[in-house]
C-alpha cells in the first residue's frame, strides 16, 4: 500500500482557447465526490485546480467565469505560446500538492476521473493513465484523430503500458521531479517522460474508468496538419531517446514498418487488426468507436502515413545533424 496522499492538484495547459478551457472546468466541477476514508486509507480532504494559460488571447475577467472553488488558480504567464510541456512544469512549481493530475483544455474528465486516478495510487501506482476516448457525435476526422493518437503506441509489456498521453496521466510530484519534469519538446513529451521514469523502474498502469474525451480536429487539412507535426515530433524525440539509450530505437522502425504495410494489403489487415485491439485494451471497447471505425479507417490510414513520413524524415535529420 502506497503512502496516504495529503492533497491533489490537477493541472491544465491552455493556449488560446478560453471556452474550451471553460468546458474542462465544468467536467472538473462534475466529479464524483472524494471521500475521507475508504478501506481504511486516508483521501485527500481537498483537490485544487492549477491552469498556465498563454497564448495572445488573455483569460477572460474572473468576474466572466462560473462560481470555482477559491483554490481553483487560473494563471495566465506569457502572451507568447508555451509548449504544453512548459506550462505543465510551471504549472507544476505554482501549486504545492503532492499527487499531479495532467487534464488538457481540449478534454472533458468523465465523473469518476479523479475518483479513479486517486484510487490507483491509493492501490500502490506511481503512475497511472485511463482511456482517452472521442466526444460523443464527434465528426470521422475527430474519431479518426483519436485512433491515431494511439495507433504507434507500445501498449503493454510485462503486464503494464510503456507510455500514455500527457492529457491524461497521474505522478506523485517527488517522482517527476526527480525525471527533471516534462521534457520541454513540442510534441512527443509523454513518450520521453514515461521512458525516463521506466529507466528507474516505475511502471504506468492504465485504469480502466479513469478516462477523459478528448475534443478531436474536425477538418481534414488541420488533421493532415498535425499528424505531420505530431510525426516531426516524434522523430525528434526517437533521435533524442536513443542517444539517451532508452527502449533503443523507440518509434523510428515502427514507422517505417508503417509506411510499409500501409503500402501492402497484407500489412492493411494488420493494422486494421491492431487498431482493433487498441480499442479493446485503451479505449475499453468503446461502442461507438467500434461502430465507427469502418467509416473512419481511410482518414486512420492517411493519417498513419503522413505521420510515419514526417518521423521518419525528422528522425534522419536528427542523425545527421548529430552524425
Amino acid at each position: 500500500m502506497a503512502a496516504a496522499v495529503a492533497e491533489m492538484a490537477v493541472i491544465i495547459p491552455s493556449y488560446g482557447d478560453p471556452a474550451a478551457l471553460f468546458r474542462a472546468l465544468e467536467s472538473l466541477a462534475e466529479q464524483e465526490p472524494l471521500s475521507d476514508d475508504r478501506d481504511g486509507a486516508s483521501w485527500p480532504r481537498r483537490w485544487s485546480v492549477q491552469v498556465v494559460h498563454s497564448g495572445p488571447i488573455p483569460l477572460p475577467p474572473s468576474a466572466q467565469w462560473p462560481q470555482l472553488p477559491p483554490h481553483w488558480r487560473l494563471t495566465s504567464v506569457s502572451p507568447q505560446r508555451l509548449s504544453a510541456a512548459q506550462a505543465r512544469n510551471q504549472a507544476m512549481h505554482l501549486c504545492g500538492a503532492e499527487l499531479l493530475v495532467f487534464l488538457d483544455a481540449d478534454c472533458l474528465a468523465e465523473p469518476q476521473f479523479l475518483a479513479s486516478h486517486l484510487q490507483a495510487h491509493q492501490d500502490g501506482a506511481t503512475v497511472v493513465s485511463g482511456p482517452v476516448l472521442p466526444m460523443e457525435n464527434d465528426t470521422l476526422v475527430a474519431q479518426a484523430e483519436s485512433l491515431v493518437e494511439f495507433a504507434t503506441t507500445r501498449l503493454r509489456r510485462r503486464g503494464g503500458a510503456v507510455t500514455a498521453p500527457a492529457c491524461n496521466v497521474s505522478i506523485r510530484r517527488s517522482l517527476l521531479e526527480a525525471v527533471g519534469g516534462f521534457p520541454e519538446l513540442e510534441a512527443g513529451e509523454d513518450v520521453l517522460l514515461h521512458l525516463r521514469l521506466r529507466r528507474l523502474g516505475h511502471q504506468l498502469q492504465l485504469h480502466p474508468t479513469a478516462s477523459i474525451r478528448h475534443c478531436g480536429r474536425q477538418h481534414r487539412e488541420d488533421y493532415r496538419r498535425h499528424r505531420r507535426f505530431i510525426g516531426a515530433g516524434l522523430g525528434q524525440l526517437t533521435a533524442q531517446a536513443e542517444r539517451e539509450g532508452l527502449f533503443g530505437a523507440f518509434v523510428s522502425p515502427e514507422y517505417r514498418m508503417l509506411r510499409w504495410i500501409c503500402r501492402s494489403p497484407a500489412g492493411l489487415l494488420l493494422v486494421i487488426a491492431k487498431l482493433y485491439r487498441l480499442v479493446a485494451l485503451i479505449l475499453q471497447g468503446d461502442r461507438l468507436v467500434l461502430r465507427l471505425l469502418p467509416l473512419s479507417l481511410p482518414l486512420v490510414l492517411e493519417g498513419l502515413w503522413l505521420e510515419a513520413d514526417a518521423c521518419h524524415q525528422a528522425w534522419r535529420q536528427e542523425q545527421q545533424r548529430h552524425g
